[in-house]
């Protein structure tokens, strides 16, 4: 019974349009997420924190 629903209503056909979408969304969040960082690390030389000067001296 499962089966035939399952071919009748095109679940699966529908299945793999919704993880396409969820891993185009997950690939773009990654690439935002790795430019910010690269962003961050270009700035972290010229950050005033006690934190990033124990680091710097180490």
């Amino acid at each position: 019974m499962l089966k035939t629903l399952v071919a009748d209503t095109n679940a699966i056909f529908y299945l793999m349009i919704v993880v396409g979408v969820i891993g185009v969304l997950g690939k773009i969040v990654n690439q935002i997420t790795l430019r910010r960082m690269i962003t961050a690390a270009g700035n972290m030389s010229k950050s005033t924190h006690k934190l990033m000067k124990l680091v710097r001296h180490v």
